[in-house]
């Protein structure tokens, strides 16, 4: 993590401003993260929460789509907080991304 954003002021939608090669990178490398289990749990998690990003995602990457309807399958049933939660830890996950995605604030930092 970079320190680039704050995720509580993002949004998930902001996946839905990335390019087709950082989705592509994002989950066919499951995060870059050591834990890799938790990064496939909160995905999924995200994607059943967001499924217009699960759209977006396999229309923009579709060489991908079975990614993204493997972790909706694999994703547990959780509440709103945990929604929440894993929209966060992604958020922090591919913040070298998501900062494009405000230029404004890419500025600043």
């Amino acid at each position: 993590m970079f320190g680039w954003i704050n995720p509580e002021e993002y949004s998930f939608n902001h996946f839905l401003l990335l390019e087709e090669f950082q989705i592509r990178l994002a989950l066919e490398n499951r995060g870059w993260k050591k834990d890799k289990e938790k990064w496939n749990k909160d995905m999924g998690i995200a994607l059943v929460a967001n499924p217009v990003a699960a759209w977006y995602f396999k229309n923009r990457a579709p060489k991908i789509a079975h990614i993204v309807d493997e972790l909706i399958a694999n994703a547990p049933a959780v509440s709103k907080e945990e929604v929440r939660d894993a929209e966060v830890a992604l958020l922090l996950a591919h913040e070298d991304f998501v900062i494009h995605t405000t230029p404004e604030k890419m500025a600043s930092s």
